[in-house]
C-alpha cells in the first residue's frame, strides 16, 4: 500500500467515524439545549429573587443611614452646645460685658474679641447675640454693632426676652429660627443662655446661639446624591411637630404645600400614606435626645420602577444566556470537523489556517508541528527581504559614490545575486530626488520617525516606479533618494522620458498625500554602464541647485543645467546705487522694485555665484547706509548676519527674496525712526557731550541723568536711551565707571584718606560704596590697598 493510499485510507475512515457521531452529537446537542434552557430560566429566577432582596435591604439600609446620621447630627449639636454652654460661661470677656453697668467700649471689644475666637473654631454657628439686661443692650457678632433689645431685628427674640415666663420655662432645648418665607422652614436652630445675676425689670441678660441649620440636612444631602435613591423626601420635625427643615425631592414645585400635606401624615400609624395625590413609603424615628422627629418618604412609583429594571434585566442576562449557549453548541459540532479539515490542508500540501488546540493528542501534535514550520518560513521570508534590502543599499551606494573595491568579477556577481543585472546591461537613467525644507522636517521628527520617513519613501517610489519599469529605489545622504530606471529597447526616448515625468508626478503627489512633506527631482540623459554611475550621480545632484529658481517640487530636465550662465554674476552699479539711496530714503517698496530689477538675471546664475552675489549685495548695502547713519551700525550688521545665516536654509528663490526683504525692511524701519526724531541724526555729538559733561562735573554728587538731561536741553529718557544706544551702558554705569577709575587713580598715585578721595570723586562713605568697589574691582578696598602698597614698596 502507497502512501497516498495510506492516508486515503485513514481519511477516509476518519470521515466514516464522524457520520456515525453526527447522530449522535446531534441528540447531544438539542439535550444540552434543553438543559441550557432551563438553567437559564431557573438562573435568570434566582438572580430576580435577589436582585429584588438586594434593592428592597438597599433601600432600608439607605434610609437607615440617612436616619441614623441626623440623629447623629442632632447629638453632636447638643454635645458641642453643652460644650459651648460651658465656654461661654467660663469666659471672663463675655461675662463681664454681660455684667457691665454702663456701656463700655472696652467692654465691647473684649468681648467681640471672645467671640470671634469662638466662631473660627465653630463654623457652623452662624451668630451670637450678648443682651445686657441692665444697660439694655446687645451685641450681635453677624453685624458687629451694639444696639437696643428694642432695635433687633428678629422680632421673635425680642419677644422671648421681654417675657420673664420664657426664662422660667425655657428647658435649654434649641428653637427654630429666622423662618425662610416661602417654605416656612427654619433656616436656624437657637440656644438661649440666661444669666441669673443682673436682672431688670424681670428680663435677664441672656448668651443667644444661632446654630446653622444645615449642620442638620448637609448629611442627608450628601448621602442622598451618592446613592441610587435620590428620590425620597426628608423632613425633621422638633418635639412639638413643628416643621423644622427638610430635604425635598427637586420634581416638587410647591415645597410649602407639601411639607404641609407631609405633617398631616406625622402621626399616622401608617407605612403607606398619601401625600398630595401620591403614595409614600413612610418611615421615622425620634431616637435623639431632643425628642425631635426625622420623616423619610419615599415614592412607591421609584421603588416598582426599580424592580421593573431589575425584571428586564433578568430576562436580558436570561437572553444572553441562550445565546451563549447556542454559540456553544455550534462550536463544539464545529470542533468536531477540526481534525478532519486540518488534515485535510495537510494532505494538499496547505498550511492550517490557525493554530487550535484538539483534544486529541496525535492532531494537537500535527498542529503544532505545522504551525511552528509556518511561522519558521514567515520568519524566514522576512529576514531575507531585510537583508536583501540593506544589501541593495549598500551596494548600489557604493557604485554611485565610485568607493566599490572590490573587482569587477566581484561586482558583477554582486549584482547578479541581487537580481540587478541589468544595470550592466542595458541603457539606465537616474533620478535623484531631494527633501525640500529638510532641516524644518529633521527638527520635527526624532531620528527613529527619520528612519521610517527614508524607508517609506524608497518603499513608495519603487512600488511605482515597478509598475511601469525595470528599476531600484535606494536612499542616499539624509535627504536624498536614487532611483536607476532601465529604459525599455523598444521605446523611444521621448516616450521614455515621457512616461518618466509622469512618474515623478505620481511619486511627488503620494509623498505630499501620506508622508506631509514634498520632493524635487532631478534625471540625468540616458547612459550605459555602472563605471559612470559616480559622474551622473553628481551631475544630477548638482542639478538640484536649480529649484532655486523654480522652485520647490519642481522636476528638473538634464537640458535645464545648461541654462546656467557661467560667468560670475555682476549686479548692475547704477541700479545698486538707486537701491541703497531709497533704502536711505526709508522708502522700502521703492527700494523693493529697485532690488528686483537688479536681481532680474540673478537666478539664472550658479547656486554658489546667486549666494555670493547675495552676501556681496547685503554687505554693499550695509557699508552705505552705516556710512550715512553712523548710529545704525549695529544693528544693520545683525541684520546682515541673519542674511548670512539664512543662506545656508534657502533653496529657492522665495527663501532668498524673504531675507533680502527682511533685510531691507528693518534698516528702513530704523531709518523712519531716525528720520521720525531728526535729533538722532546728531546722537555722536550728544553722546559726545554727555561724556563732557561727566568728565567735567563727576565730583559733583548731585550729578545725574536729570541734571544732564536738562543741561542739553533733552528729556531724560531720550537722552538715557541715545547714551545706552550708542555706550552700551547707561548714564549712571557710566558715571560710576569714571568715578570708580578716579578712586583708583588717588589710591595708586596718593596718600589721601578714603574720605578726602570721596569727596573729590563725588562718592559717599558708606557700606554701599564698599560693596560697589569690590564689585567692581573684584576685592575689597584694603585688599586693593596692600596690592598697590607692595608694588609701591618693590
Amino acid at each position: 500500500m502507497t502512501l497516498g493510499e495510506k492516508l486515503h485510507f485513514d481519511f477516509k475512515g476518519i470521515k466514516q467515524n464522524a457520520a456515525e457521531e453526527r447522530s449522535f452529537f446531534s441528540t447531544l446537542s438539542i439535550s444540552f439545549l434543553i438543559v441550557s434552557i432551563i438553567s437559564s430560566v431557573l438562573l435568570t429566577t434566582l438572580l430576580a429573587a435577589v436582585f429584588i432582596r438586594s434593592m428592597t435591604q438597599s433601600v432600608r439600609n439607605n434610609t437607615q443611614q440617612l436616619l441614623s446620621q441626623t440623629n447623629y447630627a442632632i447629638e453632636k449639636i447638643n454635645e458641642d452646645a453643652n460644650r459651648l454652654e460651658g465656654f461661654l460661661f467660663t469666659n471672663n470677656g463675655i461675662m463681664s460685658y454681660l455684667s457691665l453697668p454702663e456701656p463700655s467700649v472696652s467692654g465691647i471689644v473684649q468681648a467681640q474679641l471672645e467671640v470671634n475666637k469662638m466662631l473660627i473654631t465653630m463654623p457652623y454657628v452662624q451668630s451670637v447675640y450678648l443682651y445686657n439686661a441692665r444697660i439694655d443692650n446687645m451685641y450681635c457678632s453677624d453685624t458687629g454693632h451694639q444696639v437696643p433689645l428694642d432695635s433687633v431685628k428678629d422680632q421673635e427674640m425680642f419677644a422671648r426676652l421681654e417675657d420673664p415666663s420664657f426664662a422660667e420655662s425655657y428647658d435649654g432645648r434649641p428653637l427654630p429660627g429666622q423662618l425662610d418665607e416661602s417654605t416656612e422652614a427654619a433656616e436656624v436652630i437657637t440656644y438661649y443662655y440666661f444669666i441669673g445675676s443682673g436682672a431688670v425689670d424681670n428680663r435677664q441678660s441672656a448668651i443667644i446661639v444661632n446654630f446653622d441649620i444645615s449642620v442638620l440636612i448637609d448629611p442627608i444631602s450628601s448621602i442622598r446624591n451618592l446613592s441610587f435613591d435620590s428620590a425620597s423626601n426628608f423632613i425633621l420635625l422638633d418635639s412639638s411637630d413643628t416643621f423644622l427643615t427638610g430635604v425635598l425631592n427637586l420634581d416638587i414645585s410647591d415645597e410649602k404645600g407639601w411639607a404641609e400635606e407631609a405633617l398631616k401624615t406625622a402621626d399616622s400609624p401608617d407605612f403607606y400614606v398619601s401625600v398630595d395625590g401620591k403614595t409614600y413609603l413612610k418611615t421615622g424615628t425620634d431616637n435623639n435626645s431632643y425628642g425631635w422627629t426625622l420623616l423619610n418618604f419615599t415614592p412607591l412609583s421609584s421603588i416598582f420602577q426599580n424592580y421593573l429594571f431589575i425584571m428586564l434585566m433578568c430576562l436580558l442576562v436570561m437572553i444572553l444566556v441562550l445565546i451563549i449557549s447556542w454559540f456553544i453548541c455550534r462550536r463544539f459540532a464545529k470542533q468536531l470537523n477540526q481534525p478532519l479539515e486540518a488534515l485535510s490542508h495537510i494532505v494538499k500540501g496547505k498550511n492550517p489556517k490557525d493554530n487550535r488546540t484538539f483534544e486529541t493528542k496525535e492532531f494537537r501534535t500535527i498542529m503544532e508541528t505545522v504551525t511552528s514550520l509556518y511561522e519558521n518560513n514567515e520568519q524566514l521570508r522576512s529576514l531575507q527581504h531585510k537583508s536583501r534590502y540593506s544589501l541593495i543599499q549598500s551596494t548600489l551606494n557604493d557604485l554611485i559614490t565610485d568607493h566599490h573595491l572590490a573587482p569587477p568579477q566581484q561586482v558583477h556577481q554582486d549584482l547578479e545575486y541581487l537580481g540587478l543585472t541589468y544595470l550592466e546591461t542595458g541603457k539606465l537613467c537616474m533620478t535623484v530626488f531631494k527633501m525640500d525644507n529638510y532641516r524644518q522636517v529633521l527638527s520635527s521628527h526624532s531620528s527613529d520617525e527619520m528612519w521610517a520617513l527614508r524607508f517609506s519613501v524608497v518603499n513608495i517610489v519603487e512600488e511605482l516606479g515597478s509598475a511601469s519599469f525595470t528599476c531600484s529605489a535606494f536612499s542616499h545622504d539624509d535627504d536624498k533618494f536614487i532611483l536607476l530606471t532601465a529604459c525599455p529597447p523598444d521605446d523611444d526616448l521621448v516616450a521614455f522620458e515621457n512616461h518618466l515625468l509622469e512618474l515623478f508626478k505620481t511619486v511627488q503627489e503620494n509623498i505630499s498625500k501620506y508622508l506631509h512633506f514634498t520632493m524635487t527631482a532631478a534625471y540625468s540623459p540616458v547612459f550605459q554602464g555602472t563605471e559612470q554611475l559616480p559622474m551622473y550621480y553628481r551631475r544630477t545632484a548638482d542639478a538640484l541647485h536649480l529649484k532655486m529658481r523654480y522652485g520647490h517640487e519642481a522636476v528638473i530636465d538634464p537640458y535645464q543645467s545648461d541654462e546656467i550662465q557661467p560667468e560670475v554674476f555682476q549686479f548692475s552699479a547704477k541700479y545698486f546705487s538707486q537701491l541703497c539711496d531709497q533704502l536711505a530714503a526709508g522708502q522700502f517698496e521703492a527700494a523693493w522694485e529697485v532690488y528686483e530689477k537688479l536681481t532680474d538675471h540673478l537666478f539664472e546664475a550658479d547656486y554658489n555665484d546667486i549666494t555670493a552675489t547675495v552676501v556681496r549685495l547685503a554687505h554693499g548695502v550695509y557699508e552705505r547706509l552705516s556710512e550715512k547713519y553712523p548710529m545704525l551700525q549695529e544693528p544693520l550688521m545683525n541684520s546682515m548676519k541673519l542674511v548670512i545665516a539664512g543662506l545656508e536654509d534657502a533653496e529657492v528663490r522665495e527663501d532668498i527674496d524673504n531675507l533680502s526683504k527682511n533685510f531691507f525692511r528693518k534698516a528702513c524701519e530704523e531709518i523712519q525712526q531716525i528720520k521720525e526724531n531728526p535729533a538722532q541724526q546728531k546722537a555722536p555729538l550728544l553722546v559726545a557731550r554727555i561724556i563732557e559733561i561727566i568728565e567735567e562735573e563727576y565730583a559733583d554728587p548731585t550729578l545725574c541723568l536729570a541734571g544732564i538731561a536738562e543741561k542739553i536741553g533733552l528729556s531724560s529718557n531720550y537722552t538715557g536711551h541715545i547714551f545706552k544706544q550708542h555706550t552700551q551702558k547707561s548714564v549712571a554705569q557710566y558715571l560710576l565707571d569714571v568715578r570708580m577709575d578716579k578712586v583708583a587713580y588717588y589710591i595708586q598715585n596718593t596718600n589721601l584718606p578714603l574720605t578726602k578721595i570721596l569727596e573729590k570723586v563725588g562718592l559717599e562713605k558708606n557700606n554701599y560704596f564698599y560693596t560697589r568697589f569690590k564689585n567692581y574691582f573684584g576685592m575689597s578696598l584694603g585688599d586693593y590697598r596692600q596690592k598697590f602698597q607692595a608694588k609701591g614698596n618693590e
